[in-house]
């Protein structure tokens, strides 16, 4: 990856002597460049042609039939299935679930041809992912006492603080927290149901605002936060970039998701890499000898080959 190397200290792509990449790259700001600042260059370039929306003579909120959900219910269940698994890996969390799931539904979902359209399958299975990571980083926390998430290990250290160990045992000999937990669980998500369906109106409200105000304004929230978060203006000069860059993706009908996927988790495997290097004295074939990523690094390679021919069979009929 970019910046000062975490184990040896060695700086890379120090381009010209430039200090703007030594820190790294901070993966928000290259979600904000490309989805916020991308966006309103995006817009921009059109004119903000095809951007208005018809405003409905009354705006009300229904929920959905069950029909309805019904027809959603793969990309939900993916969407869990997904979300509980990232969430008990450490250093994922729910960004890292809600692109996979996104990935996901692309590729696999039912209605894989609209999403990216308005579908709400598109925004169905990222947010069940994002949401099922809090549940999925509770697991490890409960029965092995290892935090998935900041906010998990934040919990652990609140436990430790009144001396209570979570592990195996305490299902055992503290039944009434976990069950307290869990509860609490429920009653945020349906805390999150009702101020949804109470905000849905205002938040509508919002598309009467003329795009070019909100443009300014996402500017505006876009370099402030892209400085904030490091008090640097290295972010603010690498949001730009990637401003651009998303741009000419956008233009070039390049999906934005694998870049940011990138950025999230390219110094993640650099870290765990380095570790097992270290750990096994620089032995590369441990990624294949043990099972677990024996297996892991099997179904990689299965889905790259699954995808590469799906991939190529599609060009091929449309060129047919």
């Amino acid at each position: 990856t970019i910046g000062v190397d975490t184990v040896y200290g060695a700086v890379r792509f120090d381009l010209f002597g430039l200090t703007v990449l030594r820190d790294g790259v901070d993966y928000l700001a290259v979600m904000i460049g490309v989805y916020a600042l991308g966006d309103v260059i995006q817009r921009f370039s059109q004119n903000y042609v095809g951007g208005t929306t018809q405003q409905p003579a009354r705006i009300r909120t229904t929920i959905p039939s069950p029909r309805k959900i019904g027809e959603r219910a793969g990309s939900f269940g993916r969407g869990i299935a997904v979300g509980t698994l990232m969430g008990g890996v450490p250093g994922a969390g729910a960004t890292v679930a809600s692109f996979v799931s996104y990935g996901l539904e692309k590729q696999f979902g039912k209605h894989r041809g609209e999403v990216g359209m308005a579908s709400p399958n598109g925004v169905i299975g990222p947010q069940a992912a994002s949401t099922a990571t809090v549940g999925g980083a509770l697991i490890p926390l409960l029965v092995l006492g290892i935090p998935g998430s900041a906010a998990t290990a934040v919990i652990l250290g609140a436990l430790l603080l009144h001396d209570i160990q979570p592990g195996p045992q305490i299902f055992a000999n503290q039944p009434e927290l976990v069950y307290t937990v869990i509860a609490a669980l429920l009653g945020a998500l349906i805390i999150m149901f009702v101020l949804g369906i109470l905000a849905t109106k205002p938040m509508i409200r919002l598309l009467r605002v003329p795009e070019p105000y909100i443009a300014v304004f996402v500017v505006l929230f876009a370099y402030i936060g892209a400085f904030a978060l490091r008090n640097s203006m290295s972010d603010v000069w690498i949001m730009t970039g990637f401003a651009i860059l998303g741009f000419f993706l956008q233009r070039g009908g390049y999906p934005l998701a694998p870049l940011v996927l990138g950025a999230i988790l390219g110094p993640l495997a650099e870290r765990y890499y380095v570790t097992a290097m270290i750990s096994s004295g620089n032995d590369i074939t441990i990624f294949v000898t043990r099972p677990i990523s024996g297996v892991l690094m099997a179904v990689w390679v299965i889905a790259v080959v699954f995808l590469g021919i799906k991939s190529y069979r599609t060009w091929k009929t449309s060129k047919e």
